[in-house]
């Protein structure tokens, strides 16, 4: 066990891709990720440019889908 991220903000949703080494989840309404791979520093990363609510990631880390109360958008990230 070790700490991944220390947030001032609620984190919601956080999901595991061992494909890809990353952790996704939202934090402050945004799709973020996070390498697990801790050896120099972890890279977070905001994959999402608008809030969103929930979010669904393929099993390989390939397509992204994000929800809000209108709008469904898929995006490939990799």
């Amino acid at each position: 066990s070790e700490l991944i991220i220390r947030s001032s903000s609620p984190i919601f949703q956080p999901t595991v891709n061992f494909h890809t080494g990353y952790l996704f989840f939202i934090n402050e309404d945004k799709v973020k990720a996070i390498e697990l791979d801790g050896r120099d520093h972890r890279n977070v990363y905001t994959i999402s440019d608008e809030p969103v609510e929930s979010f669904l990631l393929s099993d390989k880390g390939e397509v992204l889908t994000t929800f809000t109360d209108t709008h469904l958008k898929i995006s490939t990230i990799r």
